[in-house]
């Protein structure tokens, strides 16, 4: 799992983009309750804790998968 970069920080770089990534970053940086979320069990749980709904908790495994492509080590051949 990376964690180098953090999930937020990696996130944060969309808050301009008109995707839902961007809208989803935007949020996030508004959020003062935000926490770094180490897992993706651990960013679901937050999201549902704060009441998202199916939309937003597909956004944010979609970006957490994104992440998890970006960060992680190039395979050896």
């Amino acid at each position: 799992m990376p964690e180098a970069r953090g999930f937020t920080k990696w996130l944060l770089q969309y808050r301009g983009e008109a995707t839902v990534f961007g809208e989803f970053a935007r949020a996030v940086a508004r959020d003062p309750e935000w926490e770094e979320p180490r897992s993706l069990p651990a960013l679901e749980s937050q999201l549902q804790g704060a009441g998202c709904s199916h939309a937003p908790l597909e956004t944010a495994r979609r970006a957490w998968r994104r992440y998890v492509a970006d960060c992680a080590p190039p395979r050896r051949r």
